[in-house]
C-alpha cells in the first residue's frame, strides 16, 4: 500500500512540474510580447551569478525570422539569473542578397543590434568575438528558435564556473570565452562548417531538458480564440 502511495505521489509531482513548465512556455510564447515591459522591469531586479566575468548572450537570425524573436527573448528575460547583455548580430546583406529591411522597434528595448559581415551559421559568434575580446568574457551562443527553461542560464553558468577552462556545448549552442579560440577564426570571411576546429580549449557537453523548440507550440495557435 505504501509503495502504491509513493508511486501515485511521484506521478502527481511529475504532473505538477510539467504542468507549471508548460504554463510558462505557453505564456512566454503567446503572451510574452504583451507583457514585455514587465519582464524587462523584473529582469533588472534579478540576482546575478557570482563572477567578475562579463556575461553576453549572442544570437543571430535570418531576415525571415526577424519578427519571430520575441518569445525566445522573453524566455531569456524570464531566467532565474540575469546576464549583462544580449547581442543580436545581423548582416548588412546575406550571401543570398537578402536584407533586414524592417527590424522591429520592440527588439531594441531588449537587445543590442550589431550589423556585420555575413559569416553564415557563425554570425552568432564571430562578430561577438571581434567586439568582446576581453579575457574571461563569457559568451553564450544560442539558437533563436528555442524557448529556454527558467533555470537554463543559471545551471549553464554554474557548470562553466566548475569547468572554467572548458568550452561547453549543448543542443542549442555553446558557451565559450575569447581565449578559447585560435586567432585564425577572426580572419575568416567565409562560412565555417565546423567551429570546433578553431577552439583550442578542451570541451564538454551540457545536458538540459527543459528547452523547447518554438515549432512545438505553433500548432496551439489555432486553438486560441
Amino acid at each position: 500500500m505504501n509503495i502504491v502511495f509513493v508511486v501515485i505521489f511521484f506521478i502527481l509531482l511529475v504532473f505538477i512540474f510539467y504542468s507549471l513548465n508548460f504554463y510558462r512556455y505557453f505564456n512566454v510564447y503567446f503572451n510574452g510580447e504583451k507583457c514585455k515591459n514587465e519582464y524587462i522591469k523584473n529582469f533588472s531586479k534579478k540576482p546575478r551569478i557570482k563572477t567578475k566575468s562579463k556575461i553576453i548572450v549572442s544570437i543571430t537570425c535570418k531576415p525571415c525570422d526577424i519578427n519571430n524573436l520575441m518569445p525566445m527573448l522573453i524566455s531569456l528575460l524570464d531566467q532565474s539569473t540575469k546576464i549583462d547583455g544580449i547581442a543580436l548580430n545581423i548582416p548588412y546583406e546575406t550571401r543570398d542578397g537578402e536584407t533586414y529591411d524592417n527590424i522591429p522597434d520592440c527588439l531594441k528595448d531588449i537587445v543590442s543590434i550589431y550589423r556585420c559581415h555575413d559569416y553564415g551559421k557563425q554570425n552568432n559568434i564571430i562578430p561577438t568575438l571581434l567586439r568582446e575580446s576581453e579575457y574571461g568574457t563569457i559568451i553564450i551562443c544560442l539558437d533563436e528558435k528555442v524557448i529556454y527553461g527558467k533555470n537554463f542560464i543559471k545551471k549553464l553558468l554554474r557548470e562553466s564556473l566548475m569547468n572554467n577552462n572548458r568550452a561547453i556545448f549543448f543542443n542549442e549552442g555553446m558557451l565559450v570565452k575569447p581565449e578559447f579560440f585560435s586567432t585564425d577564426i577572426l580572419y575568416e570571411d567565409k562560412e565555417i562548417p565546423n567551429i570546433k576546429r578553431y577552439i583550442k580549449a578542451q570541451s564538454m557537453l551540457f545536458e538540459y531538458y527543459e528547452n523547447y523548440q518554438m515549432d512545438t507550440l505553433m500548432p496551439l495557435k489555432s486553438l486560441l480564440p
